[in-house]
Formats: C-alpha cells, sequence, structure tokens
C-alpha cells in the first residue's frame, strides 16, 4: 500500500515529455550522486517503457543540464544504477525488458553517476 501511495505522489510531480503514450509512461525517481557534482533534490520523471536506459540517460542529462560526454571515448560515463542492488543498468537495455525481469519497477528510484566507464556497481 506504501508503494502505491508513493507512486501516486510521484505521478502528481513527475515532468516528461506529454507525447509519451499514458499506457507507455514508467515513472521513476532520479537521485543524483555526488559523483555528478550538482545538488539537487531527487527528480520525479516519466519516461517510455519503449526506451532505451541510454535514451534515458541522454533525456535526464538534458532535462537538468548535466554534461553528458557519453558519446566520447572518454574515461569516465553517465551511469544509471539501481537504487536497490547499486548495479549499472546497461545502456542497451530497454524499460520494459527490465520491469519483466524485476530489475526495474514503475515508481523505482535510481541513480544517476559519473563513474569510471568499466565501472558497474556504485
Amino acid at each position: 500500500m506504501a508503494a502505491k501511495l508513493s507512486l501516486m505522489k510521484m505521478k502528481m510531480h513527475a515532468t516528461g515529455n506529454n507525447s509519451i503514450p499514458e499506457g507507455e509512461r514508467v515513472f521513476l525517481s532520479v537521485t543524483l550522486h555526488e559523483s555528478v557534482n550538482i545538488s539537487l533534490a531527487p527528480q520525479a520523471i516519466f519516461v517510455s517503457d519503449q526506451w532505451t536506459i541510454g535514451k534515458l540517460v541522454d533525456y535526464v542529462t538534458e532535462k537538468l543540464k548535466i554534461s553528458n560526454n557519453n558519446h566520447k571515448n572518454l574515461s569516465n560515463k553517465i551511469k544509471l544504477f539501481s537504487s536497490q542492488s547499486n548495479d549499472a543498468f546497461h545502456f542497451d537495455a530497454v524499460i520494459s525488458n527490465l520491469i519483466k525481469q524485476e530489475l526495474l519497477f514503475n515508481g523505482s528510484t535510481v541513480i544517476l553517476a559519473n563513474v569510471l566507464s568499466d565501472q558497474n556497481v556504485l
């Protein structure tokens, strides 16, 4: 019941691309890791369940005006991590598949971090 209430509150405050059909929307709370060097409260967003994690990272970094050089061959990357397991999500993973595998849930909290490109655990 607490999870449902939390999701309802998140939906009230979440921002996202309004062209995403309601049936495809996945609501997430994005927390910024200290490595991002920006201090913001967790951000409630919605994205399409058809997006990849890479597209989600691009969307969040653009929305929050965070420098994202993931397209360059640098030692650091902006990655998205599970707040439950602290494992990184693969950039090419599709959100709907992560939900089916129960690695991500509607209403999950995720962590955006700037880490070494080969770092897969926070």
